[in-house]
């Protein structure tokens, strides 16, 4: 069986009645049931997209869904993370060396020092206090 744009449509709703809100998601939802319903033994649109559908119960939609936006937000989690670590590293290294420098009485100590500084109160600093934020406000709730 062939598919029209209609057809295709009335997926959509059905899918979007099912509460998928995350677009890659949705779309894969459509392709998936588009593609069981062409593979489908029955010639009859209505039937072939009721045996889809059985097979997505909306609740099931709802927790893959929520298990990809749990995902979503552990990747973006990480990634904070792993900056909050590398401007902490920068600024650490370009302190101490700056303080190795002047020690030394070696050139461009001020430099290296301004740099770190810099770095550790706009960048490592912030960030840092903006991840204690939020994790006292969900230890909270």
């Amino acid at each position: 069986m062939i598919l029209t744009d209609e057809q295709v449509i009335q997926i959509e709703k059905h899918i979007s009645k099912r509460g998928v809100e995350i677009k890659d998601l949705f779309e894969s939802m459509v392709d998936h049931i588009c593609c069981q319903i062409e593979n489908s033994k029955h010639y009859d649109f209505n039937r072939a997209l009721e045996e889809a559908m059985e097979d997505f119960d909306a609740e099931e939609m709802n927790e893959v869904q929520n298990e990809i936006q749990i995902q979503m937000a552990f990747k973006k989690f990480k990634k904070s993370k792993k900056w909050q670590f590398t401007l902490g590293f920068i600024a650490t290294f370009f302190m101490s060396t700056g303080i190795l420098f002047k020690q030394m009485h070696w050139p461009s100590a001020n430099i290296c020092l301004l740099f770190g500084v810099f770095i550790l109160n706009f960048g490592f600093l912030p960030m840092y206090f903006f991840d204690r934020y939020k994790n006292s406000i969900k230890t909270s709730k």
